[in-house]
């Protein structure tokens, strides 16, 4: 366990606005940056998994609920399974980041696997209360996406069973809900931003390297959406850290 000190420490305000929030999201994201970011590379390809293989067999992209192959679903299945176990394990690190070490990711990997069937079925349990609070009247669904918002720290750092983590983001969550919701929305709008800054940077490449179309240039917009991906996935596992964090202390 590697001694790994943060240039800031993070706030320890109990009750920290908005603004200290993705403040400490901020810095806790470039501490952690280089030291998860491989691990968050292959946390994407593996979400992303059904959708190269897609494009690698010769279809062309089509919209989220078209129709696929079966084997399409089996590689989404697998690959959504496996992006939790990697996930978990990167919450993990951040938190030992943010306390000023880095543990070893075979650890961190082997307790992320012990809590790996409570994370699929939370996550299940999660998506769907949300479809149907979106499905049923919008407001619910829109409330239960930001209760949810610190799900996979609350499912790594504390021994509960998937109900009851459910109800423990929602019981962390209630009291600040706006302060989160204003997180989330200012957070997304940052990463809407940088993804079209980056979409134009990756429209320049394929025109200089002379592949704009063809295997060499799909190989790059992956391999640069990955990227792009793992990155602003870091960034929101950051965030949510920091709400856990915060929604604990004043608790």
């Amino acid at each position: 366990m590697l001694k790994c000190l943060m240039p800031d420490p993070l706030p320890t305000s109990p009750r920290p606005g908005v603004s200290e929030m993705l403040e400490s999201a901020a810095q806790l994201f470039k501490h952690a940056l280089l030291k998860c970011l491989p691990a968050m590379m292959v946390g994407a390809l593996f979400a992303e998994a059904a959708e190269i293989y897609w494009l690698a067999t010769g279809h062309a992209p089509t919209l989220p609920l078209q129709p696929r192959d079966p084997a399409y679903y089996g590689i989404a299945l697998a690959g959504g399974c496996l992006y939790m176990l990697v996930a978990g394990a990167i919450l993990l690190q951040l938190r030992a980041l943010r306390d000023g070490v880095q543990r070893p990711w075979g650890e961190l990997f082997a307790a992320s696997l012990a809590r790996w069937p409570t994370l699929l079925l939370a996550w299940v349990l999660a998506s769907v209360s949300i479809a149907l609070g979106l499905l049923a009247f919008l407001i619910p669904g829109i409330y239960l996406v930001v209760c949810l918002t610190p799900l996979m720290p609350v499912l790594m750092f504390e021994p509960l069973s998937a109900f009851g983590t459910l109800k423990r983001c929602i019981d962390l969550v209630r009291p600040m809900w706006v302060k989160v919701l204003a997180c989330l929305i200012i957070a997304l709008l940052v990463v809407f931003v940088c993804m079209i800054v980056a979409g134009a940077i990756l429209a320049l490449l394929r025109a200089l390297s002379g592949e704009d179309s063809g295997p060499g240039g799909n190989a790059l917009s992956t391999t640069f959406s990955l990227l792009v991906a793992a990155v602003a996935q870091l960034f929101f596992y950051s965030l949510t850290l920091v709400i856990y964090t915060s929604a604990s202390a004043s608790a």
